[in-house]
């Protein structure tokens, strides 16, 4: 049994597998895939039904956080608001800039800002000044939750 890791620094990844009596590979001959990001889409049309990756084609459609809210967004439109009222109030920078100022000026909420395409909590703050926000990246901006249910 071989894995193969690739396009990440995986060392725990890779030493569970060693552990595990599997042996790394270079080769296309691997059971386990394990990526990180931006995985070719055509590695999914030449797998063998044995073998196994830890990613899924659009995947980023809900790891990101931009994605996540468009749909989100998208549902609540289509099936109703009460629906989605669960999700905090968000808006997507800079495309929603002037619909998040509006909302923001009539708001005594706190709101935390994420960037869009980020991971294990990296640029995420909670906004104290609109004049904070970025001006040029994209990012996340929603409604504190204060108690969150967590699963």
């Amino acid at each position: 049994m071989t894995f193969r890791v690739e396009r990440i620094h995986a060392p725990l990844v890779k030493d569970l597998f060693l552990s595990n009596g599997m042996r790394p590979t270079s080769g296309t001959d691997w059971l386990v895939l394990w990526s990180g990001p931006r995985l070719r889409d055509g590695i999914y049309e030449g797998l063998h039904e044995f073998q196994r990756i830890n990613h899924f084609p659009g995947g980023t459609e809900l790891t990101r956080k931009d994605r996540l809210w468009t749909h989100f967004n998208k549902m609540a439109k289509t099936c109703g608001e009460e629906a989605f009222d669960f999700v905090p109030k968000t808006f997507v920078l800079p495309d929603e800039a002037e619909k998040f100022r509006a909302f923001y000026a009539t708001s005594e909420c706190l709101w935390i800002v994420k960037p869009s395409a980020s991971s294990q909590g990296k640029g995420i703050f909670l906004l104290k000044d609109i004049g904070g926000l970025p001006d040029h990246h994209k990012v996340v901006v929603s409604q504190y939750v204060h108690n969150p249910l967590l699963i």
